[in-house]
């Protein structure tokens, strides 16, 4: 993108986020970056799905640099990035509305009920374990 375009993208983001959330975070260059990193990070988790490719223990090649966004959406929660399908699911709630994230997460629970009832304990601990998710997701995961 552009960077008008990528500004502007940015800040409509950033409107829709803070009236959303009745949060006040102010568009800056680290902004920008986040948003646009967040971006790349579920384009690239798309990408696995569209291919066939194993989801579960994917991991975002960038995520070095996705701490800095619990500074900014997700400081309550003390959220550690991981750069993994726990992190693709949070990181949707900026971009989707607040009822199709609700959705969405009502069905990663029930996958994951289903999951458990599949798995030994042990096995399933290890699968959560790959996809990032920590023992009090359910919390972590609302936003």
């Amino acid at each position: 993108m552009k960077n008008d375009l990528k500004n502007k993208f940015c800040k409509d983001i950033l409107q829709d986020y803070n009236r959303t959330y009745n949060s006040h975070i102010h568009l800056t260059a680290a902004i920008i970056s986040d948003i646009m990193l967040m971006l790349d990070l579920l384009n690239e988790f798309r990408n696995v799905c569209a291919h066939g490719e194993r989801l579960y223990n994917f991991v975002f090649k960038k995520g070095k640099n996705i701490p800095g966004i619990t500074s900014h959406f997700y400081s309550p929660h003390n959220i550690r990035f991981a750069s993994k399908l726990f992190d693709c699911i949070l990181i949707s709630g900026l971009f989707t509305s607040k009822k199709e994230y609700n959705m969405l997460l009502k069905r990663v629970s029930h996958e994951i009920e289903l999951l458990e009832k599949l798995l030994a304990p042990n096995q399933f601990n290890v699968v959560l374990m790959n996809m990032g998710f920590p023992k009090d997701w359910e919390e972590k995961l609302k936003l």
